[in-house]
């Protein structure tokens, strides 16, 4: 839950956002033009605002007050008191004082001089030069948080990162070194589960495609259901065991199902049967395809902040189809109970196969030839 000291600025931050969303749908038309329209943007300040539209800048700030980095792309919102800026990043230089707070939405915040208020970075990070000074909470949500020595926050400094987000969007370099070392685990050790237990993985694979809702189903109930039965079985000392190994069960199943499920994605491309054949080549397609989308997250990432909503979702579109593959393939793990269990096609060609074999006793051995010698 985010702290009420700069949870507050967030909010402040997104409802200025829907109001310059509404107001620049209204101005489009004018977008290359320069307009200056007064107004009140706030119920607890009865002040006159101008907006200004100059190409993809727009700018709302009290009449007769200074701008704050109008430069560059992106909505700034000056109130005379803070200042926020969506798609954009937030300056405040060497020897400027903000009587406020400094948000930026989709975009970083550099501090050189000194803020009144609390600093918020929403997908992006925050940085603090050694000159700078903070009087509230230095806050990176979904970013980094650089403060070097000499810089000084009188609040809180909070950087909440999440995968892969975490310490920022990656540069693209580092991005490309994580999704190779996912392919190559991936590509690995699904090449070698095909390998050793080939039976087990393509039953796993056929149950994932053929009953794909009810082992997406049965996935996503199994993960908060492992943690209920894991206490239920510690309360006994004879279950505290299983209760100790249930979890790294269903993370194995998890694992062992994700691979099962990008072979099937990626013999759905190749055009083949989800568990004929070798493994490689359809686990490495399969897995390529969901990388895809964490480079083109990360590539729209480096753009600059206008197009970090798209690398966002890029992001989180290949995470959603991670997580569905993952809860896919679990599912098809504990129904075919590992791979051990035969599905009806199976069974099917086995009843086929037993019925064209009639139970013949083995021939006798042969006699041995006779032996011996003709007496004439």
């Amino acid at each position: 839950m985010l702290p009420p000291s700069w949870s507050a600025s967030l909010g402040r931050g997104l409802a200025a956002l829907a109001f310059v969303f509404a107001l620049s749908a209204a101005i489009v038309p004018a977008a290359h033009a320069k307009l200056h329209v007064k107004g009140h943007i706030s119920d607890d300040k009865n002040r006159d605002y101008q907006v200004q539209v100059n190409g993809s800048n727009i700018t709302i700030k009290p009449t007769g007050a200074d701008t704050v980095n109008e430069g560059g792309e992106g909505l700034v919102i000056d109130d005379g008191a803070g200042l926020v800026r969506i798609f954009s990043d937030a300056e405040v230089p060497h020897g400027q004082h903000i009587d406020g707070d400094v948000v930026a939405v989709f975009g970083s915040v550099h501090v050189a001089g000194s803020v009144a208020g609390n600093t918020v970075a929403v997908f992006g990070s925050v940085v603090l030069d050694s000159s700078a000074t903070v009087s509230g909470d230095a806050v990176s949500v979904g970013g980094g948080l650089d403060a070097r020595d000499g810089s000084r926050v009188a609040g809180q400094s909070v950087s909440v990162g999440f995968l892969p987000l975490t310490f920022g969007i990656p540069a693209l370099p580092l991005t490309m070194m994580m999704i190779l070392i996912g392919w190559l685990l991936t590509v690995g050790f699904g090449s070698l589960i095909g390998l050793l237990f080939p039976a087990q993985l393509s039953r796993i694979s056929r149950t994932a495609s053929k009953r794909t809702a009810l082992s997406l189903i049965l996935g996503l109930l199994s993960g908060p259901f492992v943690p209920v039965a894991a206490i239920l079985l510690m309360v006994t000392v004879v279950g505290i065991p299983f209760g100790l190994l249930l979890p790294f069960v269903w993370i194995f199943a998890t694992f062992l199902g994700h691979i099962a499920a990008v072979r099937v994605l990626g013999a759905k491309f190749l055009r083949r049967g989800p568990g004929d054949g070798g493994a490689f080549a359809p686990l490495a397609v399969g897995s390529i395809f969901v990388a895809s989308f964490f480079f083109v997250g990360a590539a729209f990432w480096q753009m600059g902040p206008m197009l970090r909503s798209v690398g966002v979702f890029f992001y989180m579109a290949g995470a959603l189809i991670h997580l569905g593959l993952s809860a896919i393939g679990c599912g098809a793990v504990l129904l075919s109970r590992f791979g051990t269990h035969a599905n009806a096609e199976e069974r099917a060609q086995a009843m086929a196969d037993g019925a064209t074999m009639s139970p013949t006793s083995p021939p006798p051995p042969a006699a041995p030839a006779a032996s011996g010698v003709t007496l004439g």
